[in-house]
């Protein structure tokens, strides 16, 4: 049953999520990260309702449901100098590496 929840609900928690959110407006779409206990912090969509109860419609995918719920603040860590940068200035490299300058990014690739 795992193998199936993981293949059903893995890589599309904000598809399930914003098609919650357009049938009740009332909720809030959330990203940010589930930090399961057995396979650490991990990306993760979910929908908060306007209590601040917790809606995640793909939480079966985790090995465990006992995890914790981490909003993203929009901050990022440069992955050079560790400068905290707003996630709309910074130059985000390879899909996940984070630079809050030019001249960290062109350190990362090892140009600068």
């Amino acid at each position: 049953m795992a193998e199936d929840n993981y293949s059903k609900y893995r890589g599309k928690c904000k598809e399930y999520c914003e098609e919650l959110c357009a049938k009740d407006p009332s909720l809030r779409l959330v990203r940010g990260w589930y930090d399961d206990i057995l396979w650490g912090r991990q990306m993760h969509w979910w929908c908060v309702d306007a209590n601040g109860v917790i809606i995640d419609p793909t939480v079966n995918q985790f090995p465990s449901q006992y995890g914790e719920y981490i909003e993203y603040n929009g901050i990022l860590r440069c992955d050079q100098c560790n400068t905290e940068v707003s996630e709309e200035y910074a130059i985000v490299l390879s899909g996940r590496y984070a630079a809050c300058s030019l001249k960290c990014a062109n350190r990362f690739l090892g140009i600068g």
